[in-house]
């Protein structure tokens, strides 16, 4: 948030417009859900996504894993993981 209001602040003396930053366009949360971790990030629901130039890509492990990318025109807009993985994710 500090670099944020830094690049706010710089540009607005040089006045110039700020774009979002990355952080501000994309929706991330990290939980755990019935004992899976969970990560949503993006349009998660993919609610406003059309049906055309949509591509989904999913890996499904029964009882272990269920990950789902949702891509459109070319850009990954939805991600999904529900995994009992519980490493270190660095």
């Amino acid at each position: 948030m500090g670099k944020y209001v830094a690049r706010c602040v710089a540009n607005n003396i040089a006045d110039e417009l700020v774009d979002l930053d990355f952080v501000f366009m994309n929706f991330s949360h990290c939980t755990h859900f019935f004992g899976f971790r969970t990560v949503l990030l993006g349009l998660y629901n993919g609610q406003t996504l059309p049906e055309c130039n949509t591509e989904y890509l999913m890996r499904i492990t029964p009882n272990d894993e269920y990950i789902k990318i949702v891509v459109y025109e070319n850009k990954v807009m939805v991600e999904l993981m529900f995994s009992k993985y519980t490493g270190d994710l660095r």
